[in-house]
């Protein structure tokens, strides 16, 4: 195969890749879990990081970035699956941690109620964990300042 017919092949290649990654982006704000479900929220979490990381920014990073915050507010009984998700994949703590951003979410009040959980009531054997979050916590609350 000639260099050119090579060069017109692979730039063809790319640009199907991008398309189907931008429509499948566009899908993704639509695909943010849903507080209101409540159920199987760090699930719902790790499945849509899964299927949508590359499309993580934006509206769709503030969005789940809400999620997550709501969800170790509200759902701190469930905070125990992540130690469960993050056994098949490693990077999900940080995933964790990395978006926990009351800046970009102007959600102070459940940041501060989850630092206060983490202190008080840390699930058995997720204490690592914990002291890992109320780092995460109150460094993303300087980072306001």
């Amino acid at each position: 195969m000639n260099l050119k017919l090579t060069l017109l092949v692979v730039a063809v290649a790319l640009v199907t890749l991008k398309s189907h990654a931008k429509e499948n982006c566009d899908k993704a704000l639509d695909a943010v879990p849903k507080y209101e479900s409540k159920q199987n929220m760090f699930k719902q979490i790790s499945e849509f990081r899964a299927k949508y990381s590359h499309c993580m920014d934006g509206g769709i990073a503030s969005g789940i970035s809400a999620v997550i915050v709501e969800s170790l507010d509200k759902n701190w009984k469930q905070v125990s699956a992540i130690k469960s998700i993050s056994k098949k994949d490693p990077t999900f703590y940080k995933f964790i941690f990395a978006n926990i951003q009351p800046d970009v979410t102007g959600q102070e009040a459940e940041v501060k109620s989850i630092i206060t959980k983490a202190k008080t009531s840390c699930p058995r054997g997720m204490k690592p964990f914990c002291n890992d979050l109320i780092e995460a916590s109150n460094r993303s609350m300087e980072s306001q300042d």
